[in-house]
């Protein structure tokens, strides 16, 4: 809530019409209710739901390709007016589903599948953060041989990569990728006031697995670190600070998911391939 409060705030200053800073409270209500129906519908994981969460979350972002781009780039699905960014909103499930594969096959598939898809978005930021993630719980969680585990890092890398090389020809909108700036050219003490809330958006993740050890924790808690810190090296959406739907139910998602992951396992650290 500090980051979405201090960018809202931004925003007024700005000048930003009310429809659009408020869209952001409205996505934190919205984000709120499905923290509360993912925790109310959580339990044990079975095949049947994995396998409906993976194909469901891997055609949210086919989605981006069939709706219309902008300049080549195809990142959004659109209800209505409302652009959704989708692999802001379902990167998360995916690594869940990632550490929580039926099979390590399994695992690797959709790893390497949601790689690819963002890289042809492309999208750098959420392909080098979900790199990030799904990397570690690969070396973590999932038990295989050296070589094997080194190509799957590989693949993500390699994917990440091309998703930079990739140009992107979006102009920064200053209150969605550059509120960051906005705020700290202020002052110092704004600076570090914006630097705080941003910076507290992985200690929920952090601190679930400094509690429990689990490598789902930790790898949620890289993703949502590499999202948080993507604008220091790119023109990339400030994410929940920065004006944006699809960042905030995401949040919100991954804490859900982080939250009951207590009671999930991974059945590919000792199934076969």
């Amino acid at each position: 809530m500090p980051a979405l409060i201090l960018g809202v705030f931004t925003m007024r200053q700005l000048g930003v019409r009310t429809s659009v800073w408020s869209t952001n409270f409205a996505a934190a209500a919205v984000g709120l209710l499905v923290f509360a129906l993912i925790r109310s519908a959580a339990g044990p994981a079975n095949l049947s739901r994995w396998y409906w969460t993976a194909a469901g979350s891997i055609t949210a972002i086919l989605f981006t390709f069939v709706a219309h781009g902008l300049d080549g780039v195809h990142r959004w699905v659109y209800v209505g007016n409302l652009g959704l960014h989708a692999s802001a909103i379902v990167a998360p499930v995916i690594i869940v589903c990632v550490a929580t594969a039926p099979t390590r096959r399994a695992a690797i598939a959709i790893a390497i599948a949601t790689a690819i898809l963002l890289a042809l978005q492309p999208d750098a930021a959420q392909a080098t953060s979900f790199a990030a993630g799904c990397g570690l719980i690969f070396i973590q969680a999932l038990r295989f041989g050296r070589s094997a585990r080194a190509a799957v890092l590989t693949a993500l890398i390699a994917c990440a990569i091309v998703s930079i090389v990739r140009k992107d020809p979006l102009h920064p909108v200053r209150y969605v990728e550059g509120i960051f700036n906005v705020v700290s050219a202020k002052g110092p003490a704004w600076a570090l006031l914006a630097s705080v809330t941003l910076l507290l958006l992985p200690v929920p993740f952090v601190l679930a697995w400094a509690r429990r050890r689990q490598a789902l924790s930790l790898g949620l808690a890289v993703y949502v670190a590499m999202v948080t810190i993507a604008p220091t090296w790119g023109t990339f959406p400030v994410p929940i600070m920065g004006y944006g739907v699809s960042p905030i139910l995401g949040y919100f998602i991954a804490l859900a998911l982080c939250a009951g992951s207590a009671s999930i396992e991974s059945p590919a650290s000792s199934a076969p391939s």
